[in-house]
């Protein structure tokens, strides 16, 4: 039910002409910018303005649910030292993708059912607006994804989520509570951060593993 219900508000708005933005069903190209702006903060935070950890082994980034990639765009311009790759549910969403980004590494599968990646596959998952499509049993997806998704990190998950503060809201989207979902992270963790300062209705969660400094042996967080 939940697949046929995403494929039904999506695949209708898949068109060659049509930007990114609109076809996944955020406000503005605007918005969506800022959002990805929230994930290159943290990843300037995490790893410096060089971004890769060392001079061979840049940061790798799972964007999941990437619709039609255009965060792999983004990073070339904002964070060139992020090696991409997008997976996303729906195989016309994919196909689409790769044809407005032929050089990003895109795979259709569902990451909440398992067997896509192994574990620890990736320095960074993201995960940009996975969650704000109403489908009747969000509260409970969320906190079955949240360890899905810990599981594939070595160093950080960066979520977003529409806020239950906004002013305006839609019957077909789901708006959470900051503190909601933050207690769902720090059972994973105690090294959550939350970002509500980018737009009015929208926040992020970054989700971290602890630093060990390794000469003394002591975890930093």
């Amino acid at each position: 039910m939940r697949r046929e219900h995403i494929r039904e508000h999506y695949v209708p708005r898949i068109r060659e002409d049509e930007p990114g933005w609109k076809i996944l069903d955020w406000a503005s190209g605007e918005s969506q910018h800022l959002r990805f702006e929230a994930l290159a903060k943290h990843l300037r935070q995490q790893r410096g303005t060089g971004l890769p950890a060392c001079a061979d082994a840049p940061c790798c980034l799972l964007d999941v649910g990437c619709g039609t990639a255009d965060l792999s765009a983004f990073l070339a311009r904002e964070a060139p030292g992020v090696c991409y790759t997008g997976v996303d549910l729906l195989p016309e969403i994919v196909a689409e993708a790769k044809r407005r980004h032929p050089d990003a590494d895109v795979a259709q599968g569902d990451v909440f059912d398992g067997g896509v990646f192994p574990p620890l596959s990736f320095d960074v998952v993201f995960c940009s607006g996975v969650f704000n499509l109403e489908l009747g049993n969000n509260e409970a997806f969320l906190a079955r994804a949240l360890p899905v998704l810990w599981s594939l990190a070595r160093e950080a998950v960066v979520v977003n989520f529409l806020h239950a503060r906004a002013a305006v809201k839609f019957a077909d989207c789901h708006y959470y509570a900051p503190d909601d979902v933050t207690r769902l992270c720090r059972a994973l963790t105690p090294c959550v951060t939350l970002d509500e300062n980018y737009l009015p209705n929208d926040f992020t969660v970054i989700t971290g593993r602890p630093v060990v400094d390794e000469p003394r042996g002591r975890v930093l967080s």
